[in-house]
């Protein structure tokens, strides 16, 4: 299981949102417990942008709550790696816990190309 997909989703602007993964086909989310600005950065970039303007543990009331399977729990992210799957994160499995802990990040957007 590869971690192929990632995607920002229920936010008003594309660099802000609900962070779901996709593995064997299935969008899922990732549970806010383990996430941080290290977390966040790491997805950011994996998203094509520079780093993470800030992590967002709760995407309820921001972003709504995803549905699906809750992909990702317990990540432990350095910052530095190349993509979430490189990070450690010791559950799995597409667990059927709620939605209330979805994590969600706002990612920066470099202005230096306008």
């Amino acid at each position: 299981m590869i971690v192929t997909e990632i995607r920002l989703a229920g936010g008003n602007v594309s660099n802000a949102g609900r962070v779901e993964v996709n593995i064997a086909g299935i969008w899922g989310t990732i549970r806010n417990r383990g996430w941080d600005i290290n977390a966040s950065n790491v997805a950011c970039r994996q998203l094509g942008y520079p780093g993470a303007e800030r992590a967002i543990l709760s995407t309820v009331g921001r972003y709504g709550k995803g549905e699906g399977p809750v992909w990702m729990s317990d990540l432990d992210c350095e910052g530095r790696e190349g993509s979430l799957w490189d990070c450690s994160w010791p559950r799995i499995a597409g667990i059927y816990w709620d939605h209330d802990n979805d994590a969600g990040v706002v990612c920066k957007v470099d202005n230096s190309s306008k």
